[in-house]
């Protein structure tokens, strides 16, 4: 059987942005995993969602582009992880909260590929996953399926107002120090701001990459890519003799 196609980024931005979109019509898409890779990327899925994690947000913390977390999530043709990104990973869950599943033995080989449908249900207050797998799970009531469940949290406009105001301060106040010198990558970052800004009610990294780009638009900070990985620093001086 041939994949069914990834829903497309446009789709997963729509379903993780605007509340207005959460009623919309539910969304199929699937992959080819064994059962190794299943289990990585359930066990991963079920951590950002324990975290309240959108997948772009992943992808920031990894020091990645938008998509790369993303793809992976939507299981994207060729999208995999590397051990350094499971090891930057590991730092950013900490513990891994989620209970590890077991499949039922059968004829089939563990490293044969099969093919895995995913059912998103997006409601206003949350988004199922329906997750079809071609291995009996054990212990489970319907050993061929699994659900996930997204809770989602809107805040108004004046408590987003509030989110990006104190969380432009903190970055702005590590750009008053030498938190940036040499470099730091974002993971470092937003476990800074997150010491002052967690008790805030939706603080979350969207708005900490907001601000550190705010700072790259001010030429305050600058951004490269060291082994792999995005990084944040100062901006060297401009030479206003040019």
């Amino acid at each position: 059987m041939r994949p069914l196609p990834s829903p497309g980024r446009g789709a997963w931005e729509g379903l993780h942005g605007n509340p207005i979109m959460m009623e919309q019509q539910p969304i199929t898409y699937a992959g080819m995993l064994d059962q190794s890779g299943f289990k990585q990327w359930y066990g991963y899925q079920k951590m950002r969602i324990e975290h309240q994690l959108e997948p772009d947000e992943v992808s920031f913390l990894m020091g990645k582009p938008p998509f790369y977390f993303r793809d992976y999530a939507l299981l994207a043709p060729g999208a995999k992880l590397t051990c350094e990104d499971q090891h930057v990973l590991s730092t950013l869950f900490q513990h891994n909260s989620s209970t590890a599943i077991e499949f039922e033995k059968d004829d089939t080989s563990i490293l044969e590929k099969r093919l895995v449908r995913v059912r998103l249900k997006p409601k206003t207050s949350a988004i199922v996953y329906q997750i079809a797998v071609p291995w009996a799970v054990k212990g489970t009531g319907n050993p061929n399926k699994l659900t996930m469940r997204q809770e989602r949290w809107i805040p108004t406009p004046a408590e987003e107002a509030e989110l990006r105001k104190q969380v432009d301060y903190a970055v702005k106040k590590l750009c008053r120090g030498n938190f940036f010198h040499p470099f730091k990558p974002a993971l470092a970052v937003y476990l800074e701001v997150a010491r002052n800004c967690k008790w805030l009610a939706g603080f979350r990294p969207a708005y900490v990459k907001e601000a550190l780009y705010r700072q790259i638009g001010m030429r305050t900070l600058s951004l490269k890519t060291m082994n792999g990985q995005l990084v944040y620093f100062f901006a060297p001086p401009q030479n206003n003799n040019l």
